[in-house]
C-alpha cells in the first residue's frame, strides 16, 4: 500500500475512484481527520451507543468499529468517559488509501460493512431536497 501511495495513477482504472486520476494525498484528505478503530466483541452495539451519544457516523468492519473524526486523539477520551466499564482497545491513525477505499465502497476484505448515519437531522435534510 505504501508503494501505491507514491505512484500517481495514469487514469481512472479503479471503479471506486471518482473524478479522474488523483494523487494519494488528495484522496486521503477526503477523510478530513483521523481514523479511530475500536476493537470490541459487540461492534454493532458499541457503534449504536456511540452514534446515539455523540451523533457521529460509525462504520462496523468485521470486528472493529471505525470512526472518521477530526482530532481523533481528543475524541477517544470522550468515548472512554462515556462508557468507562466497556472501554475497548483502540487505535488512532492518519488515513490511508485503504481507509479511502473503505469509505467509498464499504468493503473490507470482500466483506460489506455497516454504517450509521451522521445524524437524524442530516437524514431529514436529505429528504427535503
Amino acid at each position: 500500500m505504501e508503494e501505491a501511495e507514491r505512484l500517481r495513477p495514469a487514469g481512472n482504472s479503479q471503479p471506486w475512484k471518482s473524478g479522474g486520476a488523483r494523487h494519494a494525498g488528495e484522496l486521503k484528505q477526503e477523510i478530513g481527520g483521523d481514523v479511530i478503530l475500536l476493537d470490541t466483541a459487540t461492534p454493532e452495539a458499541l457503534a449504536a451507543r456511540i452514534h446515539a451519544r455523540f451523533a457521529v457516523a460509525t462504520t462496523v468492519l468485521e470486528q472493529p468499529v471505525r470512526i472518521e473524526r477530526e482530532a481523533g486523539h481528543r475524541f477517544v477520551p470522550e468515548i472512554v468517559e462515556a462508557f468507562p466499564a466497556r472501554s475497548p482497545p483502540f487505535s488512532v491513525s492518519k488515513p490511508t488509501l485503504e481507509d479511502v477505499f473503505i469509505r467509498r465502497t464499504a468493503i473490507v476484505s470482500g466483506t460489506k460493512t455497516k454504517r450509521t448515519s451522521k445524524s437524524k437531522a442530516a437524514k431529514k435534510s436529505k429528504k427535503k431536497h
